[in-house]
């Protein structure tokens, strides 16, 4: 059955809009995490995230100390792979009134061993089942062309270290790290006069996950900006110039891409 979770909203998470689309990845990962925990109890088989699509539904940001919640089923299996769907919902501050939409997102989860690290099929006898059909933002997600990976030659790249900080307890940077590492090179190409656009701006976001970074490891993030699509690409490239994620923030009106589709 869907996962439900719910949590009052702290002020650092609505600080500033990278760290509210952190702490939407981190509600609808939270989600998740409950429903795979059941399914896979303890053992050598884990399911990791490899694709996250995040869509704010209004360009308002809650306010602190308001209570949010957030769903999450799943709409699609593979041999080896879940995909979730999540919704995250402001509930009202008054009896009676609806609750607001703030986001949607799909998200792709991988089946693997730990022993030793490897994609697997799911293990039989999980009962892990298609719980809903996908929903219409869900279908739009699905539909959106394929992220560009042609570098053009005017890129702007922003450097940094990972810190220990963006690790958890095992020495794991957290998924929603990446879309703080995405923003910060997005600012920092506004900073510097090459990007028109800044993370207040984005509207929906993806991140692809190909490769773990490790804590204070210097990186480098590749982007530039895709008119036709109307969106910001990123390419996170670890010390050995190999691409670890891929990224893309979509500034564009969302009804205008849905009509592009």
């Amino acid at each position: 059955m869907p996962s439900t979770q719910s949590a009052i909203v702290r002020w650092v998470e609505v600080s500033t809009p990278s760290a509210y689309h952190e702490s939407l990845m981190i509600y609808l990962g939270h989600c998740r995490h409950v429903r795979v925990a059941e399914f896979l109890g303890e053992g050598d088989v884990s399911m990791i995230p490899r694709f996250t699509s995040v869509r704010m539904h209004t360009d308002k940001i809650p306010k602190p100390m308001r209570r949010c919640t957030t769903e999450a089923w799943i709409i699609k299996l593979t041999k080896s792979t879940v995909t979730f769907e999540g919704l995250v919902f402001l509930e009202p501050e008054t009896d009676g009134e609806p609750r607001t939409l703030l986001s949607s997102s799909i998200t792709t989860i991988v089946t693997v061993s730990t022993q030793p690290m490897r994609a697997v099929p799911i293990p039989t006898g999980l009962g892990i089942v298609v719980e809903k059909q996908p929903s219409k933002w869900a279908v739009e997600s699905f539909a959106i062309p394929a992220m560009p990976t042609v570098v053009p030659a005017d890129s702007f790249e922003y450097r940094f270290h990972v810190r220990d900080s963006d690790a958890d307890r095992f020495g794991h940077v957290t998924n929603a790290k990446y879309v703080i590492f995405f923003s910060d090179a997005l600012m920092a190409g506004a900073r510097a006069g090459r990007f028109a656009h800044r993370s207040g701006d984005v509207k929906w976001f993806e991140i692809m996950f190909e490769k773990e970074v490790k804590p204070l490891q210097e990186v480098v993030v590749v982007c530039w900006f895709e008119e036709r699509q109307e969106a910001y690409i990123f390419l996170l490239k670890g010390e050995d110039g190999i691409v670890d994620s891929k990224g893309r923030m979509f500034v564009g009106d969302a009804d205008r891409r849905k009509a592009q589709l």
